[in-house]
């Protein structure tokens, strides 16, 4: 089943851009299972049965609606693909969304794939290990496994591992570990219930490697994935970027009462609570002259209140510069994005200077210095 859509807006909120939207429905198949839990490779189906199933429709979203989950995909610069994984528990599918930017002043997002499902045999959202549910939340796709090391009696031709439990998990108290996205074998059905994994069919695992970039793509899972109207994404989007360009022109100004302002009172990072690191950022401010930042279009991805943005980060002082990426753990304070956590990793490589450049074309990317 096909359905395409498209949705265009001459007045891009604060994007200054022209944006176009269309839906794109395809068929294959997805389903969630614990790889070190995995349910027992013994059951067995009729090519009728598992014809049967992942021949049900998929979701039909309304017209001219994006994943409510989805802030942002960035359209410049190669460190990240322009993809999305989405998952919706109760529609028993996983969709892959894509953002790209068909000339410099206008914008497209797609829906490029939607598979069915299967998921934990036990319904919820996975809190302890061995509970069979499948988790809900932000996580991304790590290690790609396949070959002679991966059982296909329970993972099919190949297993993408993700970073279950993440930040927000432990925050939750949450256990387990082992959540992948697999396949399984043919005679196997997708109602049969994993442990916890993401699965889907062998044909459909195969093609995924164009759609994912190691360490780098999100796969978001919920129990119902809501839509929002396009004209909302375009808005949400562009208040997500003109957040992170307040933040960025407060800390680059050395304004600290306003820099701290972005961060929650929960904040955690480093080793050092909110007070901490006001203390840290006020001696540094004191101890530069000068300090510039640069930021790349941002990957976003929101989950029941709390997001996860990552992007390059180019940082300069008169005694101090680094390159690498910036991933910010963020919780929505009564409608507004608060840093509950900040991570720093760094990454002088060829694709995070193009990607730093693509967004900020007068920037040169800074060469590391020691700290």
């Amino acid at each position: 089943m096909f359905r395409n859509r498209s949705y265009s807006n001459s007045s891009a909120t604060g994007l200054g851009a022209h944006y176009l939207f269309t839906s794109v429905i395809t068929l294959a198949a997805l389903a969630m299972a614990n790889p070190p839990n995995t349910a027992s490779a013994n059951t067995t189906t009729t090519a009728e049965d598992s014809a049967g199933r992942d021949s049900e429709p998929q979701k039909i979203w309304a017209k001219d609606s994006v994943p409510k989950s989805i802030l942002a995909i960035p359209t410049t610069g190669t460190y990240y693909a322009p993809y999305i994984f989405v998952v919706d528990k109760s529609d028993r599918s996983l969709e892959i969304w894509k953002q790209t930017r068909p000339t410099p002043t206008s914008f497209e997002i797609t829906r490029v794939q939607s598979y069915p499902a299967d998921l934990g045999k036990n319904a919820g959202d996975k809190i302890a290990e061995g509970d069979h549910k499948t988790p809900e939340g932000i996580y991304f796709l790590l290690e790609k496994l396949e070959g002679a090391g991966l059982d296909f009696k329970l993972y099919g031709n190949r297993a993408y591992t993700t970073n279950y439990p993440n930040l927000f998990d432990s925050l939750d108290g949450k256990t387990g570990s082992g959540i992948w996205l697999h396949a399984v074998p043919d005679n196997v059905p997708l109602t049969r219930g994993s442990r916890g994994c993401v699965v889907v069919r062998n044909d459909v695992v195969v093609t995924l490697d164009p759609y994912v970039q190691l360490g780098k793509t999100p796969i978001v899972i919920s129990d119902k994935i809501d839509p929002r109207p396009f004209k909302e994404f375009q808005a949400e989007q562009a208040r997500l970027q003109n957040w992170l360009e307040s933040w960025r022109a407060a800390w680059a100004a050395k304004d600290l009462e306003r820099y701290m302002s972005f961060y929650d009172e929960d904040f955690r990072s480093a080793g050092m609570k909110k007070a901490d690191w006001r203390t840290y950022k006020e001696r540094l401010n004191k101890q530069y002259k000068t300090i510039s930042v640069a930021l790349s279009e941002p990957i976003g991805v929101e989950h029941r209140g709390r997001a996860i943005v990552r992007f390059i980060q180019n940082y300069a002082s008169d005694q101090v510069s680094d390159l690498g990426e910036k991933t910010l753990h963020l919780v929505n304070r009564n409608g507004s994005w608060k840093i509950l956590s900040e991570e720093w990793r760094a990454d002088s490589s060829d694709a995070a200077r193009q990607t730093v450049v693509a967004a900020n074309p007068t920037t040169t990317p800074s060469q590391p210095t020691a700290h």
